[in-house]
């Protein structure tokens, strides 16, 4: 069994740092390649519904890293890559009413299509998902469902109640507007009717480096409007947020033209376009959330460290869901900061299967360990997390070590990190820094890092109750740092 070192001398720590290679400047940037859509598909790119991925062995594509999300497939050739269940064919008429048009994205347990509402007066353009018919499936629809429901009552209450600023935030999250269930050979698929959105965060910044700071702070103050309609006036939350599910709405320009326009706005060229018209509108373009395929209401799920299951996709989990230490609707926060982040300066605030940052350490099985990759950059940026944290996390045991015998809180809790702190045992007070504001310095402007480190800077504190509320970050972005938070 190896020594517990204690607190290191000044000259350990001087020699550690010598075998410790220096935090990167920048980690590698996003090439995003995937084609735009106009509505979200449940889990696309790795994201799925973890409990349902952990009890059935389903398999699961992770997410791919930026450079890797640079050499998928094209849109030019996505239609041909259908899904192992695939139900639906173009020139479908499903339930005597939504024509088939074209498959805008699919995902684990769903697809996404296009759809051409021929019994409405108007003749619209919907977005149909359509979920696979396995048992397994089935509760996640009836929890989406309900989720789906809930956001639709509650926005027609506010508007009945004419309440204005409500009923504009319910605006910022995708609206189902019918429901249903058809039977193929497979099965039978319950069936979502949304509303027509348009290309997302990821799908715009595919297309340059960086999105335009008035293009960041747009996505950000509609996200923003949107999670507080979720946590304070629907009891939701989203746990899933990231740029694949921040949509730009299909107003303005794009609205107008009707039909025809939400048919072009698909291929290669459709999220350039897009971004074109959002850019020239600035502030004035709007956004919504979607897809809700892995939300829950905060009642049915107790901040507890015992039994929560785990949520987010990787790159935008919270510390305390590693550390299994109970989450709320802050993990939205956390998970939003580091989206628009992502989209602001073209690299991932976190990257755990990076392993061009540190010095890899493998686990027997040939395994990254990217959990205490992950927790260590979490670590060098914010600093040590709190030990309060560290003391209710279940998992804190496997991912640190502490100088206390038999607990992981104390300030000589040490990572053990995919990294040269592994052998080097150092305390978390060690680890050097590369600090938020110095990331946005190196990529952006100096007074569009200074207001968006403004806004991230608080999503990002790693104790859940300090992040504050969706409502009065808004209030920070629209008011700037004279607001206290």
């Amino acid at each position: 069994m190896a020594e517990d070192i204690g607190v290191p001398s000044l000259g350990d720590v001087a020699q550690a740092h010598v075998m410790m290679p220096m935090p990167l400047r920048s980690h590698r940037p996003c090439c995003f390649n995937l084609g735009c859509f106009l509505a979200p598909c449940g889990n696309s790119n790795g994201s799925t519904v973890f409990e349902i991925m952990q009890s059935s062995k389903l398999p699961r594509s992770p997410r791919a890293s930026p450079r890797a999300r640079g050499t998928s497939p094209s849109s030019s050739n996505f239609e041909e890559e259908l899904p192992e269940e695939c139900p639906v064919s173009h020139n479908d008429v499903l339930r005597e009413r939504y024509q088939v048009i074209s498959r805008l994205s699919s995902g684990n347990f769903s697809s996404v299509w296009l759809c051409r509402d021929v019994g409405g007066d108007d003749r619209d353009a919907v977005a149909v998902k359509v979920l696979k018919s396995a048992a397994e499936f089935q509760a996640i629809a009836r929890m989406e469902l309900r989720l789906l429901k809930t956001v639709r009552h509650t926005a027609r209450k506010l508007a009945k109640e004419s309440d204005v600023a409500g009923h504009l935030a319910s605006r910022c999250v995708v609206r189902m507007l019918d429901h249903f269930e058809f039977t193929s050979p497979e099965g039978v698929h319950p069936c979502f009717v949304l509303e027509r959105l348009g290309p997302s965060l990821m799908d715009l910044a595919k297309t340059c480096k960086r999105l335009p700071h008035q293009l960041v702070q747009a996505a950000a103050r509609d996200a923003l409007s949107g999670l507080d309609f979720l946590h304070r006036r629907c009891g939701i939350v989203h746990s899933d947020i990231k740029p694949e599910h921040i949509l730009l709405r299909l107003d303005g320009e794009f609205g107008a033209a009707g039909m025809p326009a939400a048919a072009a706005l698909r291929g290669r060229g459709a999220a350039k376009e897009a971004l074109r018209v959002a850019s020239s509108a600035g502030s004035s373009a709007t956004f919504a959330l979607a897809d809700l395929g892995n939300g829950y209401f905060k009642v049915e799920r107790p901040v507890t460290s015992d039994d929560c299951p785990l949520i987010q996709t990787r790159e935008y989990r919270s510390p305390e869901v590693l550390l299994g230490a109970g989450y709320t609707e802050t993990a939205d926060i956390w998970s939003l900061a580091c989206t628009l982040f992502e989209v602001a300066t073209g690299e991932l605030l976190y990257d755990p299967r990076c392993t061009q940052r540190r010095s890899v350490v493998f686990c027997a099985d040939g395994r990254v360990p990217v959990e205490e990759e992950h927790l260590a950059q979490i670590v060098e940026l914010l600093g040590p997390l709190p030990e309060a944290m560290l003391a209710r996390g279940r998992l804190t045991s496997m991912l640190l070590v502490s100088g206390v015998p038999g607990g992981a809180a104390g300030a000589e809790a040490r990572l053990w990190a995919n990294c040269a702190l592994r052998s080097a045992q150092l305390p978390l007070a060690y680890v050097p820094q590369y600090e938020l504001f110095a990331r946005l310095r190196d990529n952006l402007k100096p007074l569009e890092a200074s207001q968006l480190n403004s806004v991230l800077a608080p999503m990002l504190r790693p104790e859940p109750a300090d992040r504050p509320a969706a409502a009065s970050l808004r209030v920070r972005l629209l008011l700037g740092p004279c607001v206290s938070l």
